[in-house]
C-alpha cells in the first residue's frame, strides 16, 4: 500500500481525495464499475449508492464531504 502524498506537496483538498478514494476502490469496482473517471462522475456514482457503500468508504465519505 503507497502512503498518502505528504500534506507539504498537496492541497489538503487532493489529500482527502486520495484517502476517500482509497477508501472506496472496493466500492468503486462493486458499484461503479462501468463508470468512466473524471468530471465528478465516480463521486456522484458512490453518492447514488449511499446505502450500499461499505462503512469505511461511507465514512470516508463524511470526513471529506466539506472538501467535495
Amino acid at each position: 500500500t503507497l502512503a498518502p502524498p505528504h500534506p507539504r506537496v498537496c492541497k489538503p483538498s487532493v489529500v482527502n481525495a486520495v484517502v476517500m478514494l482509497r477508501a472506496c476502490k472496493l466500492d468503486l469496482v462493486r458499484h461503479c464499475h462501468g463508470v468512466k473517471a473524471g468530471d465528478g462522475r465516480e463521486l456522484a456514482c458512490l453518492a447514488a449508492h449511499e446505502s450500499e457503500l461499505s462503512p469505511r468508504c461511507r465514512m470516508a465519505r463524511k470526513v471529506t464531504e466539506p472538501v467535495r
